[in-house]
């Protein structure tokens, strides 16, 4: 489209992470790419999932909306091998283009 404002990966990277604030160490994000499942959407892993940070990221400007869900564990990548991670996926507003 033209005139549109363009975001890139470590754009919305840094606005994941800001949304984290002090949690980040406790939650521990990581993997953080372009989704290839849904356009304009950026998907990272967690292993805690904090709803003050959904909140959080559903508040910018930038975002148009956040799913999630459960996703198994690698093998002894956690204490309890019944944990679960979680994968979350963050739109971005339409106005942008993530490039």
């Amino acid at each position: 489209m033209v005139g549109m404002s363009k975001v890139t990966l470590s754009e919305i990277t840094e606005i994941i992470k800001e949304s984290f604030g002090e949690d980040m160490e406790f939650c521990k994000p990581k993997n953080y790419r372009i989704s290839p499942r849904r356009e304009n959407t950026i998907q990272f892993t967690v292993n805690i999932l904090s709803l003050d940070v959904m909140f959080s990221l559903m508040e910018r400007d930038e975002v148009e909306n956040v799913f999630f869900h459960a996703s198994a564990s690698p093998p002894s990548s956690h204490v309890d091998p019944q944990a679960f991670r979680f994968r979350v996926y963050v739109q971005i507003d339409p106005t942008l283009e993530l490039s």
